[in-house]
């Protein structure tokens, strides 16, 4: 699967139609983005929560015009699949988000943890996955 290509609008929200667009690697600030991320905890819907072993590396790049602000375009690759993610990294916080229609899923990480949930829309079931992301 290729890069996800991401074009976003980093200008002032006053910003005029003449505003140049830029999309993360024009912008002024970037950050590579790689981690791993390791759970161990997996809960599913009512049937409650067991001890896992699953894992997902976001690989990918951040922009934008502020250190503490970034839009995020990277993919979340497993042993089962790669999805393009995109999201921010605001103040230490990282939120990403597939948009899949069939399973979207959401990935928020802080240094006091991580959860990755996925909604699976053909069996209407969710899925949360507890851990960390380095």
């Amino acid at each position: 699967m290729g890069r996800l290509a991401l074009t976003v609008l980093l200008v002032p929200v006053a910003a005029t139609a003449q505003s140049p667009e830029l999309g993360i690697s024009e912008a002024p600030i970037q950050r590579e983005i790689a981690l791993t991320c390791t759970f161990t905890t997996e809960c599913m819907d009512t049937e409650g929560c067991a001890d896992t072993a699953y894992s997902v590396k976001i690989e990918g790049q951040a922009g934008g015009t502020s250190e503490d602000s970034l839009v995020v375009g990277a993919n979340m690759i497993s042993d089962a699949e790669t999805v393009a993610v995109i999201g921010t990294l605001q103040d230490g916080t990282l939120h990403l988000t597939a948009p899949d229609p069939a399973m979207p899923q959401l990935l928020t990480s802080t240094a006091d943890g991580a959860r990755l949930t996925a909604h699976i829309a053909s069996a209407t079931l969710a899925i949360t996955y507890a851990g960390t992301c380095e």
